[in-house]
């Protein structure tokens, strides 16, 4: 990831409307290629577990990027150790919200 690349594309909402558009499959290249731009800016710090891109890829209506960001973070024991300090939140993050999810059925 390219910091200045990716805050330009940030700032004007880019990665927002790619998530969030409706294509023919939703596990197309661009939005693969995406949530690993969004996990690469996550693993580095650029954003945090609590972004509104990460929300947007959890939520209910997007199930199927959560496979994506899955598949990335997988190997996650073979990232360096500042790595992953970045993704380990978020994984905290996101057992919360299913056990959450669970309780209220």
């Amino acid at each position: 990831v390219y910091k200045d690349i990716f805050q330009k594309f940030y700032e004007n909402g880019i990665f927002k409307k790619a998530l969030t558009c409706n294509l023919d499959k939703e596990r197309s290249n661009i939005k693969r290629n995406v949530v690993n731009q969004i996990c690469i800016a996550l693993s580095y710090g650029l954003i945090d577990s609590n972004d509104r891109l990460m929300d947007i890829i959890l939520s209910k209506e997007r199930t199927n990027l959560f496979a994506h960001l899955h598949y990335f973070f997988w190997n996650a024991k073979n990232h360096t150790p500042e790595i992953r300090a970045q993704i380990q939140p978020f994984w905290k993050k996101y057992l919360r919200n299913i056990k959450q999810k669970t309780m209220k059925k």
